[in-house]
């Protein structure tokens, strides 16, 4: 076997091995992303006041991450927002 051969073989190898990893990693991430926005709505029952600031240091993840999944959450018509910024308060819809 010729060592283009070889180098032809290897890279084949890897290409596989990185759709395999990605794969894998996007369904460990939406995983992850339920289980956060499940712990968010059940914080969110049982305070409706309580901030993304609050959420994010209870949970261990950015206020930005804390944001993001509130975002999703209300496009998804679990959660919305009654109310301005200061005060205001969520409500769980499901």
């Amino acid at each position: 076997m010729q060592t283009e051969d070889i180098w032809k073989i290897w890279s084949r190898i890897q290409h596989n091995n990185y759709f395999l990893a990605s794969e894998t990693t996007d369904e460990t991430s939406d995983k992850t992303s339920d289980k956060t926005s499940d712990k968010i709505l059940e914080m969110i029952t049982n305070n409706p006041d309580i901030t993304a600031i609050q959420i994010s240091k209870v949970i261990g993840i950015t206020p930005r991450a804390v944001e993001m999944q509130l975002s999703q959450l209300k496009k998804s018509g679990k959660l919305r927002r009654v109310g301005g910024k200061k005060e205001g308060h969520w409500e769980a819809l499901e």
